[in-house]
Formats: structure tokens, C-alpha cells, sequence
């Protein structure tokens, strides 16, 4: 399945290219980005205001989005979504 992952790897001079995280792709990667996006609460959480929240977004050939939260402390991927966009 090569080109179907996406791995990340740690730069921490301690531990440095250890992998952190991988997530696995329906199909092939053609785009990726890194965003730092501002969460808005819902009702039914506690904290008040907008919180940074990372998320990597992931564009495939098949013309599906792939997002992803990621977890600045530990560099864990969470609740990943996907939308299909469009193919040429």
C-alpha cells in the first residue's frame, strides 16, 4: 500500500524521527496542510471563548478531503472526517 499513509515524525532533538502518529489513506496523497484553526465551543462544552486547535488536512487523488485534529502535546491524530470535493 505505499503512498496510502500519511506518518508523522518528531523533530524534538531528544527524540528526533521517532514517528509520532500515522493515518491511513483510501487513496493516494496529492496535497497536505498544516492549519492552526480556531474552535468554537459548542453548548455542551466548558470552556468559554476560541481555542487553537491544529488540524491537518489532506487532499487525495480520488477527490476526497481528509481532516484531522492533531494533538499539539503528543502529536496524536483525532476525529478525522472526510468530504468528498470533487474530481477533475
Amino acid at each position: 500500500r505505499k503512498g496510502k499513509s500519511f506518518r508523522m515524525y518528531s523533530l524534538d532533538p531528544s527524540d528526533r524521527m521517532e514517528e509520532r502518529a500515522i493515518q491511513a489513506l483510501p487513496a493516494k496523497a496529492k496535497s497536505l496542510c498544516f492549519a492552526v484553526l480556531q474552535n468554537i465551543p459548542d453548548e455542551n462544552q466548558k470552556t468559554a471563548g476560541t481555542v487553537p486547535v491544529t488540524t491537518l488536512c489532506i487532499g487525495l487523488e480520488n477527490g476526497v478531503l481528509v481532516r484531522t485534529l492533531v494533538d499539539s502535546n503528543s502529536g496524536e491524530l483525532k476525529d478525522t472526517r472526510t468530504q468528498f470535493l470533487g474530481s477533475v
